[in-house]
């Protein structure tokens, strides 16, 4: 994941907060039991499940361009807090829209965040790592369960694919593995246990608890393309947390 220097707070759009209290931004928190924070995340809870019912709808053919626009522009700049599985269906259906629509900066955290809001960084390097592995170790898993599925083949698309995801994350596997099939996946499955292990443990200790994830000068999607990888892992590694991480703080803010 390649992230970039920008911030919601120093460089990119304004964060409307929502229940904020506090002098100064540095001591403000989330004021988390007024009547208006509990309403604020109620309506974004229902344009969360709306936008992701209004995908799913155009997939199966409806006319619903403006539905989907218009709810999208009201979930975004927003500061969404709220258990994973809720979020997760709007992660989906926002990978399914536009590329405009990914011309963002991604605010994420939780992990017992205590909703302090200071001023955010990128992702720590060490996490960052820690993700990128298991995201590659799924995803060659994935591929060589496609392969095994061919039989005899020798050789197809779906070989070529395992070998390319192997030279990407050739520091995790040996890339000579392509043709043996049980001993990679037996690999994989040494390997994963610790891992999620890791990735748990990081978690329980990582600082700050909220950051960005931020496009770069090069790539102006880079930083909703890096938090979906980061999803793409972390919902096959929440069921095996031996931990409760409580609410999760998410935002998208276009660039």
């Amino acid at each position: 994941m390649n992230l970039g220097n920008q911030s919601p707070q120093n460089n990119g759009p304004k964060q409307d907060l929502g229940g904020i209290t506090g002098d100064n931004k540095a001591q403000a928190k989330l004021d988390t039991d007024s009547l208006l924070w509990q309403q604020q995340q109620e309506m974004l809870t229902k344009l969360r499940q709306k936008l992701a019912d209004l995908v799913r709808a155009k997939k199966m053919g409806a006319n619903c361009d403006a539905d989907i626009a218009a709810t999208f522009r009201m979930l975004s700049g927003r500061l969404h807090i709220a258990e994973w599985d809720s979020l997760l269906p709007a992660f989906d259906a926002i990978q399914r829209l536009d590329v405009s629509c990914h011309r963002a900066i991604i605010v994420f955290g939780g992990w017992h965040h205590s909703g302090d809001l200071p001023n955010l960084n990128g992702v720590p390097k060490d996490l960052v790592n820690l993700f990128r592995a298991y995201y590659g170790l799924f995803n060659i898993e994935n591929q060589c369960h496609k392969v095994a599925k061919e039989g005899s083949q020798t050789w197809s698309d779906e070989v070529d694919s395992l070998i390319k995801w192997l030279a990407t994350y050739r520091d995790l596997l040996p890339i000579g593995l392509w043709r043996k099939h049980d001993e990679l996946l037996a690999l994989i499955n040494q390997k994963k246990p610790n891992l999620e292990l890791e990735i748990e443990n990081a978690l329980l200790f990582v600082h700050p608890r909220i950051f960005a994830y931020s496009p770069t000068a090069k790539n102006p999607v880079a930083g909703w393309q890096d938090f979906y990888k980061f999803v793409a892992a972390y919902r096959r590694l929440v069921p095996k947390f031996h931990s409760e991480f409580g609410h999760y703080y998410w935002g998208i803010y276009l660039s």
